[in-house]
C-alpha cells in the first residue's frame, strides 16, 4: 500500500491476487477506483492465460509480492508479460516450502543438504511440495529474473544469494522507520578532571 501511495503519480496500479484452486486459478483483480478499490473475479486454468488480460490495461512493469500457491506457472505467466519484474521477499518461500527454515522441533533448520530438506518436507503437516529439487529451481528462476530482488534484511538476502548468485538482490527495510530509526541518546556533562 505504502509502494502504491508513494507511485500513485507516476503509474496506475492494479493488484492481481492469485489462489490455486481444483481445476486451475481464481484470480481477483484490483483496480483503482477513487480512494478505494473494485475487484473482478474470474478463474484460468493456467495462470499464463491471464496475462492477455493484464497486457490489455497496459502493464509495463510487474511487482511481485509472492507466489505460493502458483509457483510452478508463475514464471511462464511472467514471461507471457513480457516485461520486467520486481520481486519483494517477504519469507524464505522461495528456497522453502514451509516458508520459514524451520525445523520439526521448532527450530532453525540449518539449511540442511537436499535429503535432509525431503525428509522434512515428508513430515506433517503437509508442505506446499515435496520436491525440494523443483521448488528450489523454480524459486531460483523467479530470483533471477526479476530486474531486482528486494529483501528486507541483510540476512535474507546473503541467504537468498547463496540459492541464487546471479540475481540482483537489494536490502530495503519493509517499514520506512527502519531507515532512519530515531535514536536518542542523552549526553552528561563531564566536569574538569572527570572521565
Amino acid at each position: 500500500a505504502e509502494l502504491v501511495e508513494n507511485l500513485s503519480s507516476e503509474a496506475q496500479h492494479l493488484v492481481l491476487i492469485a489462489q490455486k484452486v481444483e481445476h486451475g486459478v481464481r484470480l481477483s483483480l484490483l483496480t483503482p477506483e477513487g480512494r478505494s478499490w473494485r475487484k473482478f473475479s474470474f478463474s484460468v486454468e493456467e495462470l499464463s492465460t491471464a496475462a492477455s488480460i493484464l497486457k490489455s490495461f497496459g502493464v509495463e512493469r510487474v511487482h511481485v509480492h509472492h507466489a505460493l500457491e502458483i509457483m510452478e506457472g508463475m514464471s511462464a505467466f511472467l514471461a507471457s508479460l513480457d516485461c520486467p519484474y520486481l520481486l519483494s521477499v517477504h519469507d524464505y518461500s522461495l528456497i522453502c516450502p514451509r516458508n520459514n527454515l524451520i525445523g520439526s522441533k521448532g527450530m532453525y533448520c540449518g539449511e540442511p543438504d537436499e535429503q535432509g530438506c525431503l525428509a522434512c518436507l515428508r513430515r506433517e503437516p503437509a508442505a506446499r511440495s515435496r520436491d525440494i529439487l523443483l521448488w528450489r529451481h523454480l524459486g531460483v528462476e523467479l530470483l533471477e529474473g526479476a530486474q531486482r530482488v528486494i529483501c528486507p534484511t541483510i540476512d535474507v538476502a546473503a541467504r537468498l544469494r547463496r540459492y541464487a548468485p546471479d540475481a540482483n538482490v537489494i536490502v530495503v527495510p519493509h517499514e520506512a522507520s527502519l531507515y532512519n530509526p530515531l535514536r536518542s541518546y542523552k549526553a552528561t556533562a563531564l566536569g574538569v578532571g572527570e572521565t
